[in-house]
């Protein structure tokens, strides 16, 4: 997962994957990637006002959102990175956004390591009141997995899967932790 958050905020969990692409909270959204860890490739395009088209057809997902930006410098971050110097996407300061968000190759390597980018994300925010989520497409494997499992909730596991789930519970404890680390950190250093 990669974080689009306004400064000061710390987006915890939970977070809801009904939509199978993010979560809004306030201040943020964690976007979900279908790596468990590494590189991805985000383009961002802050404006002034909407988009007079949505591009659906290089995308496997596109979603709108509205968000609330609070102190009005929103921007793009890592789990366990340093922000990539990507522009703000809150351009007029504090207030209500609409944020649409494209995905594609979140099939690729699902729940793996990779070590160059194989996913692609444009995140394109402009400021907007407040509205309902909306879907423009979700056609990949990965987002219809998160959307099926919300629904449905967690099914028996086998062995091997158990032995997976634990091993991914260890590492989102771990990433918790150093995630934790980091946002104690840069408030000790404020």
């Amino acid at each position: 997962m990669f974080y689009l958050a306004d400064t000061g905020i710390n987006l915890r969990p939970p977070h809801d994957s009904t939509n199978g692409l993010a979560s809004v909270h306030p201040g943020g959204i964690v976007v979900f990637t279908g790596i468990s860890c590494g590189p991805v490739r985000v383009t961002v395009d802050a404006r002034d006002a909407p988009p007079s088209t949505a591009d659906t057809e290089a995308w496997d997902e596109v979603l709108e959102v509205s968000v609330h930006a609070p102190v009005g410098r929103m921007v793009v971050s890592g789990v366990f990175s340093d922000a990539p110097e990507l522009p703000v996407l809150t351009t007029a300061g504090p207030g209500d956004y609409r944020v649409r968000l494209h995905a594609r190759g979140r099939d690729t390597a699902i729940d793996l390591g990779v070590l160059e980018p194989v996913e692609d994300y444009l995140v394109i925010a402009w400021p907007a009141q407040l509205a309902p989520e909306t879907s423009l497409k979700n056609t990949d494997s990965y987002g219809a997995g998160r959307r099926r499992a919300r629904r449905r909730g967690p099914a028996p596991a086998t062995g091997a899967e158990d032995r997976q789930a634990a091993l991914r519970a260890r590492l989102r404890a771990r990433l918790q932790a150093e995630d934790d680390k980091f946002h104690q950190h840069q408030r000790d250093n404020g």
